[in-house]
């Protein structure tokens, strides 16, 4: 595509991540199909000059042939999600017997603010991860913790840094931030000491086995775990392993938007 070729965009209360293709308003994602979202790249990348229709088909439809409805039918559902009226084109202006331009001020980013747009991904994923963990409330979490050794044991934890399986570094970000959301979640039990994320995330690639972990961490459990990220489907799978036996307790496998998809748990 021609244009400005940032990966990043913001303009209004949206956020467009072109490499991911991903639209958010504020920090939800916006279902958008996918031509539709092509549209809208072309615009904002070419928004300092108005965009011919046969050029925006050429670009958006580059291997098909469509009619002027195609396109029609994109500008119209692109207003419906940027939420314009008919008689407040904010976003975009259709220019009579040419085609269209996007009008609304857009600050382009570079990578090295990809973490300010995705953080809040991370942060909803490790939401997901520790709903799938521990259940619905940090009540549950505590007595099931407490419930899987007969005398209550499990006083003391450190989650490990989930594992990274999709072979995209850029995924890192992704299990990073459930990493981060376990522990700050797990931590707001107040019978259950966690281990910091400075000590734990210093474990993040590590070949040390288990025991010696615990040993210097003086733990009494360890949750790993490792997410898989495949364009928009998400598997997570965790597990809580005693330390001073180094079994597992339970383990748990859960894709977002459905129910756990496994489970193993020893009570």
């Amino acid at each position: 595509m021609e244009g400005d070729q940032k990966d990043f965009y913001e303009f209004g209360p949206f956020r467009l991540d072109t490499g991911k293709r991903l639209l958010l308003q504020g920090q939800s994602p916006v279902p958008i199909a996918p031509k539709v979202f092509d549209t809208l790249v072309v615009l904002v990348r070419n928004r300092e000059r108005v965009v011919k229709k046969d050029e925006l088909i050429r670009m958006v439809w580059a291997d098909s042939f469509v009619e002027d409805a195609s396109l029609t039918n994109s500008i119209s559902a692109l207003r419906k999600i940027l939420a314009e009226s008919p008689t407040d084109h904010r976003y975009i202006v259709t220019v009579p017997g040419q085609g269209y331009r996007f009008v609304a001020p857009v600050k382009g980013l570079g990578r090295a603010d990809a973490w300010r747009l995705r953080w809040p991904f991370a942060l909803a994923a490790g939401a997901v991860a520790a709903a799938a963990l521990f259940g619905p409330s940090l009540q549950e979490a505590r007595g099931r913790l407490l419930r899987t050794t007969a005398p209550g044991h499990i006083r003391s934890l450190v989650v490990l840094p989930l594992e990274n399986l999709s072979g995209d570094k850029e995924q890192d970000y992704f299990a990073d931030g459930m990493t981060d959301e376990l522990i700050t979640d797990l931590g707001k039990i107040g019978s259950l000491r966690v281990i910091s994320r400075t000590s734990a995330m210093q474990y993040k690639g590590s070949k040390k086995l288990l025991p010696k972990i615990v040993r210097e961490l003086n733990v009494d459990a360890v949750v790993e775990g490792t997410v898989l990220r495949s364009g928009e489907k998400v598997r997570i799978t965790t597990q809580l392993i005693e330390a001073s036996t180094d079994k597992h307790l339970w383990s748990e496998a859960y894709e977002p938007g459905g129910l756990p998809v496994g489970s193993l748990v020893a009570l």
